[in-house]
């Protein structure tokens, strides 16, 4: 199971996760799955997004790993 976490920075400057659920697949052993795929950031009524480092989280069955940082320009 793939889902991932988006960390957006708040007015505060900390970030806060906001989880998206992806796909599931089942896997032999020695199998791989390639994931790709596109996030809209365009403005919502219920966010507001401020500029900075804001954060990609991969999930897979429910284990985070590194998050990977990303620019945000408003």
């Amino acid at each position: 199971m793939f889902d991932y976490a988006i960390l957006h920075r708040k007015a505060n400057g900390t970030l806060s996760p906001k989880v998206f659920k992806g796909r599931t697949r089942e896997l032999a052993a020695g199998e791989y799955w390639e994931i790709t795929g596109r996030h809209s950031l365009k403005p919502v009524t219920t966010r507001v997004y401020h500029a900075g480092i804001h954060g990609f989280e991969p999930r897979l069955n429910g284990r985070a790993f590194p998050a990977l940082e990303f620019q945000l320009k408003c």
